[in-house]
């Protein structure tokens, strides 16, 4: 798993539920960044979105602690 990835689920993980904007004020880039790569992170199942908000999956979960 890449850096960029990383850092967005552990932000999620550390924020709770998070939109796009978020956590791109978090990482300090844009969100059309954050956006983009949510797609590719969704795919593969590490995280949720649930009424306009991404949150963490199980897969998520244990991603982060590895």
């Amino acid at each position: 798993m890449d850096d960029f990835t990383m850092k967005v689920l552990e932000v999620i993980k550390r924020r709770g539920p998070s939109s796009c904007k978020e956590i791109a004020q978090d990482i300090g880039v844009s969100a059309q960044k954050v956006a983009a790569k949510m797609r590719y992170i969704v795919k593969l199942g590490l995280v949720e979105k649930k009424d306009g908000k991404y949150e963490l999956s199980k897969a998520g979960e244990s991603a982060i602690k590895q």
